[in-house]
């Protein structure tokens, strides 16, 4: 989860054009970010649409019509799950801008449910139920790519957690046998107790090498930023250096 503080950083990175992958990853890393400082009503770019961001839906000097599910009863849900486990949602909303020349005019958002922020795209639409729809489609899309990351970022986190205890276990193994071959009278161990502890070696190596094997397979690999991902959520060396080489995940 990010704090305020990261939530905030990510945010300014996606207005500046940044991807959602390289936005997330400076906002975890706590990098400086000198462009103009995002506060509410700041507006910025996703892609070739403009879009502004405010911190809460009272703060919007629009007057507010409804949300997507509301105005369009084909959606069937109140927001899209953004997260990993499903407690964070996007939603669609619409507001509606004064009137031209008889005509009315929406602009579609969503609202971030963790936080209540809003963001508001900045295309003109001249229908309240195609305003809808837009923003639906815009909080399906940019929730999809926000949990896929979660995701990716949890299974490397998993991966890394199983191989340190894996590793953690199998130097506890080597640990013994090194003490038995040097001091095997202060041990007083049998040779029962010797073929145990190879035994026992053995077989720590051995899950370190499955556990190897599921995190490389747990790394997805159609897509680039969610490899990044992954790797973030691993949070440690891909070249494991242990007995027998280095094992690269």
């Amino acid at each position: 989860m990010l704090t305020n503080t990261q939530r905030n950083a990510y945010r300014a990175r996606r207005l500046h054009g940044q991807s959602a992958f390289a936005a997330l990853k400076g906002a975890r890393d706590g990098n400086a970010y000198t462009v103009r400082p995002y506060t509410s009503g700041h507006m910025g770019r996703n892609g070739d649409t403009r879009i502004q961001y405010w911190e809460h839906k009272g703060e919007v000097p629009l007057r507010f019509v409804g949300y997507a599910d509301e105005l369009d009863r084909s959606i069937r849900h109140d927001g899209w799950y953004s997260d990993a486990h499903q407690e964070a949602t996007l939603r669609g909303m619409v507001y509606r801008l004064p009137a031209r020349d008889g005509e009315d005019r929406y602009l579609s958002g969503y609202e971030e449910s963790d936080s209540g922020s809003v963001v508001l795209y900045l295309d003109i639409q001249t229908d309240e139920t195609d305003a809808a729809r837009f923003s639906d489609r815009v909080a399906e899309r940019l929730a999809d790519d926000s949990r896929e990351y979660a995701e990716a970022w949890e299974a490397g986190q998993d991966a890394s957690n199983e191989v340190n205890d894996a590793m953690r276990d199998l130097r506890h193994e080597v640990s013994r046998i090194v003490q038995i071959a040097l001091f095997p009278d202060r041990a007083g161990l049998t040779l029962a107790d010797d073929a145990s502890a190879d035994r026992q070696y053995q077989e720590a190596r051995d899950k370190l090498e499955s556990v190897i094997r599921a995190a490389r397979d747990s790394r997805p690999t159609y897509s680039a930023g969610l490899r990044s991902a992954w790797s973030e959520g691993f949070d440690g060396p891909l070249t494991l250096t242990a007995i027998g080489g280095g094992i690269a995940l």
